[in-house]
């Protein structure tokens, strides 16, 4: 099966492997060297990289990195790697330990491990030195927060969050729609957007430039006449430029105001609940397809909703019936995005099947499912 963007698991740059990190570590050394990472840089620190010269992160992200260039590139990818991993495993392990449940830890984890290291799109968001990761553990620890009121969790969720601005995709129409619904209860959940844009304003002097750099080299790339550049799984591709990048503000209004329209703030709160797990993989998959350039690594984000499925099978009560729809609905999403056995090339997609529908379609199964969650009665599920 053709992955986007497309090359060998074993790609490496002059020996190294992680290219995207190494475009990362690129802007950080020139920083460290007193070039401001959104002004002009000399073609210098480009002589082993040919691609795209656009800085795409936030000024923290290069701040951050800023600190290990004395290390040297190879060192700061094994840090890189190691401390995604870690953070994303203990934020998995401590979601499942807030469950008591013991039972399901090493079988959520190991489940966990075979999507990152035996799916093609796992082991390219680690060949590529990406941080999806970090992104996915953010999106974990929020997600877990709808059942449990940790603010350390939100805190660490949001400085993870910060090392990429598109987290906002999923984390603002999720938590909007959680303050939305009861304000008391989920109020804590704006810790994880103070702490973002908190990231940003600590590095005001370069606000202007990094806006410059996402509107042309990331999120908006080409404008009206972005369909032209669009790939991977970017809804640009199935639908004119804007109506794809409106679909996920479509569909957290519809949401809201279906919530807005339950009366009484305990049965919108129930409703939210009931609702919660699908509407987070919609919204996930959703801002997976926003971005024009939107590759399939990113399904290590609808991963990171593993843990949190135990949280609502527990909390949400909802039916037995709808538990298992679910619940077997999002185990088919995760072979089918990580590309595991049977789903294969060859096997029961074509050799180049269009990923931009599965994801889309697949956003779609989940807002049915969401809808019907809200309407769906007050039976309590059976435990796990």
């Amino acid at each position: 099966m053709r992955l986007s963007p497309y090359y060998p698991l074993r790609f490496s740059l002059d020996g190294q492997r992680g290219v995207d990190l190494y475009h990362t570590f690129i802007f950080a050394e020139a920083w460290s060297d007193g070039f401001s990472p959104y002004g002009p840089i000399p073609d210098r620190y480009f002589q082993n990289y040919q691609w795209d010269r656009t800085p795409v992160h936030p000024p923290f992200t290069y701040f951050v990195y800023r600190m290990l260039v004395p290390l040297g590139f190879p060192a700061v990818r094994t840090i890189h790697t190691i401390a995604k991993l870690a953070l994303f495993f203990l934020s998995a392990a401590a979601v499942l330990w807030s469950l008591r449940a013991e039972k399901v830890l090493l079988p959520t984890l190991l489940a966990i491990l075979c999507c990152i290291f035996l799916s093609p799109t796992g082991l390219s968001e680690l060949e590529r030195g990406q941080s999806e990761l970090f992104i996915a553990a953010s999106f974990m620890l929020v997600f877990a927060a709808v059942f449990r009121d940790r603010a350390l969790w939100l805190i660490l969720a949001g400085i993870a969050a910060s090392l990429k601005i598109s987290s906002l995709l999923f984390l603002g129409p999720f938590v909007f729609l959680a303050f939305a619904v009861n304000r008391e209860r989920f109020g804590r959940m704006i810790f994880v957007i103070a702490v973002v844009f908190f990231s940003l304003l600590l590095f005001f002097p370069f606000l202007s430039g990094f806006a410059r750099s996402i509107l042309v080299g990331d999120l908006l790339v080409g404008g009206a006449d972005g369909n032209q550049y669009a790939d991977g799984v970017s809804f640009a591709l199935l639908f004119p430029y804007y109506i794809g990048k409106s679909i996920i503000i479509a569909s957290t209004m519809f949401f809201l105001g279906i919530f807005l329209s339950i009366r009484g703030r305990e049965q919108r709160t129930e409703s939210f609940l009931r609702a919660s797990f699908p509407l987070a993989v919609m919204l996930i998959l959703q801002a997976i397809g926003f971005r024009t350039l939107s590759w399939e690594y990113k399904s290590v984000e609808i991963l990171a909703l593993l843990p949190g499925l135990y949280l609502w099978l527990r909390e949400a009560h909802v039916s037995l019936w709808y538990q298992r729809v679910v619940a077997s609905s999002y185990g088919v999403l995760l072979m089918v995005v990580s590309h595991l056995f049977p789903f294969k090339s060859g096997i029961l997609f074509a050799e180049y099947a269009d990923m931009a529908r599965v994801y889309f379609i697949a956003s779609c199964l989940f807002s049915f499912l969401a809808l019907v969650g809200i309407l769906s009665g007050r039976t309590r599920a059976a435990k796990v």
